[in-house]
């Protein structure tokens, strides 16, 4: 989802602040390890930054950045927020020990660690670390478990970000107290406080309240298009850093000159009065010309809306005429209309004539459907009975003495037999399918390849591929298409595997008979192919004598109108093309 630009660069700002909060309680591990000396650095005796304060910090910095980057998940989410919960557990109890002149055994244990870690300097966090620790880490609870949650209530935004403010106040006030070589309450008991460790609170303070968003308080009031939020925008910043250097500049000359009587404060106060009114009046004026501008262009809009609102005048006139010309119209229309009604009596005499009609249409349409049924019952005997006498013809010619007793006998028994079931198989396959215009080739020939298959016993070797999957074809068509399949299939299986031929050997694979049948392009492509030991020399398909290919050859050119081809690469593979 697109962020829009405010939400955008809040999260950029709540990642900045995040690792500027690790940066810091970095830079005050190193330099507590190096002993360098900084703003009231040790050289004064100001404590350096306590080991259990910075891995605090570094993990909220931490956990602020990755959560406006790319928000927890839930497993993740519970992680931190038990680790938050247990942080905010131990730096409660090590706040009312220390309250009381003591330390937690936990904190105890972290100022040994610091020994090793940063040297001797190594101290216990200090109450107001703690307090701001704790402060923090609720705020974080909420911040992480209020993303969570589709139901978070409204004013939530607005508590994360009093906490946020609450701890960057009272950092800063700690921060600006070093500035000044006094830390605030320095030594007592309550606020011996770390430079570092209040610039890392500062700045998770901050983060903070940018991660609760532009809607929160009191960012919402600077955000947006009124002009109330652009002139906050422009004033709180330019007051702020106002302040700041009055305050940058104040310590510095006293430093400087060693003055620190009320002189110096009148006279710096006078400066800055007169330096901050002259910005203030440079920013008002040119947001003054800005508004200037913008009533310019409010009164020349007021004209050109007063320019309109003649023209409006004289089109207001204009309606009025043509209303009036509109009721004129109506009138006629009144005429017209009963005119209308005189010729909808007629259309509703009309209408019902029509549905008479209709009503005969009906009843005559029931009665073609009747004969339809009938017709198709009947169409459906016909097969049935059509496939049944067939099925006779094949029993007398297994009947013993029907023919020779003779191979070549038996053998014509068996080709006749086969022809007699292709043409079976149609009207039974109309019959199964309850279609009878077209056949289902995809179930016609793999049902009659694998009868074909049966009837030779001693080819249990071979095998048969058929792919004719949603293929349909017209009842005329597929007849001899059967007869044609049934012929060269029966063939492959007489002639392509002799016992002197071994196919693993020669074609490295098993003898296999293939039958494909396509519809590409509006050109039906029926295959029939072997990869068996192919056919003899000087082969030709229209002078042959063989009594099965002389019927392939007439099936094709003069029932289907097919063209035939035949190849003898690897095998026999006859191609049959015909129009859809």
């Amino acid at each position: 989802m697109k962020l829009v630009p405010e939400k955008f660069l809040f999260r950029r700002m709540t990642i900045a602040l995040g690792l500027l909060a690790v940066a810091a309680a970095f830079f005050g591990i190193l330099t507590a390890y190096f002993g360098i000396s900084l703003i009231g650095g040790l050289d004064l005796g100001h404590k350096t930054i306590a080991l259990s304060a910075a891995l605090i910090w570094i993990f909220l910095g931490s956990v602020l950045a990755y959560h406006a980057a790319k928000p927890l998940q839930r497993p993740a989410w519970l992680l931190v927020l038990a680790v938050l919960i247990l942080i905010a557990a131990i730096e409660t109890i090590e706040f009312v020990f220390s309250v009381q002149g003591g330390h937690f055994f936990i904190e105890t244990l972290f100022v040994s660690a610091g020994s090793i870690v940063i040297g001797p300097s190594s101290s216990p966090i200090s109450p107001a670390a703690a307090g701001l620790v704790i402060a923090a880490t609720f705020a974080l609870m909420f911040l992480i478990g209020g993303t969570l949650r589709s139901d978070k209530p409204m004013q939530l935004p607005d508590v994360i970000s009093i906490l946020g403010l609450i701890i960057s106040l009272v950092s800063i006030t700690f921060v600006l107290s070093y500035a000044y070589g006094n830390p605030l309450l320095y030594g007592t008991q309550f606020i011996p406080i770390a430079f570092f460790s209040a610039l890392a609170a500062f700045f998770t303070g901050i983060a903070i309240v940018t991660a609760a968003g532009p809607r929160a308080f009191p960012a919402r009031y600077m955000t947006g298009g009124s002009t109330s939020a652009r002139l906050l925008r422009v004033f709180v910043p330019l007051v702020i850093g106002i302040i700041l250097l009055e305050n940058i500049a104040f310590v510095s000359l006293s430093s400087w000159f060693n003055i620190h009587d009320a002189v110096l404060l009148s006279a710096s106060l006078v400066l800055f009065t007169l330096a901050t009114a002259l910005v203030i009046g440079r920013v008002s004026r040119g947001m003054g010309l800005a508004l200037d501008k913008a009533e310019q262009e409010l009164v020349r809009k007021n004209e050109e809306l007063g320019a309109m609102n003649e023209e409006l005048t004289a089109i207001d006139e204009e309606l009025r005429q043509t209303n009036d010309n509109l009721l004129l119209h109506e009138r006629q229309l009144v005429q017209n209309n009963d005119e209308l009604n005189e010729l909808n009596e007629e259309l509703t005499s009309t209408q019902e004539e029509l549905h008479q009609n209709i009503d005969e249409l009906s009843r005559r349409e029931q009665d073609l459907g009747k004969a339809l049924a009938e017709k198709e019952v009947l169409l459906s005997e016909i097969h049935h009975r059509v496939k049944n006498n067939l099925t006779a013809f094949i029993s007398l010619l297994s009947l013993e003495g029907s023919t020779e007793d003779t191979p070549a006998g038996k053998m014509l028994k068996q080709d006749l037999q086969n022809r007699a079931r292709s043409m079976a198989l149609i009207h039974e396959t109309l019959y199964r399918t309850n279609m009878y215009d077209e056949v289902d080739m995809g179930m016609y020939l793999t049902t009659l390849v694998d009868q074909i298959a049966n009837s030779f016993t001693m080819a249990k070797g071979v095998k048969t591929i058929v792919d004719a999957h949603g293929v349909m074809l017209d009842i005329p068509r597929a007849t001899p298409a059967g007869l044609i399949v049934n012929e060269l299939v029966t063939n492959s299986f007489k002639y392509a595997f002799p016992e002197s031929f071994d196919s693993a050997v020669v074609r490295k694979a098993p003898p296999t008979i293939t039958v494909t049948f396509t519809n590409e392009g509006g050109e039906y492509l029926m295959i029939v192919t072997d990869n068996g030991i192919g056919l003899p020399p000087g082969f030709d398909l229209t002078t042959t004598k063989t009594l099965g290919l002389k019927l392939v050859n007439f099936l094709a050119k003069h029932q289907m109108r097919a063209k035939v081809e035949f190849r003898a690469n690897k095998g026999t593979e006859f191609i049959l093309r015909m129009n859809t």
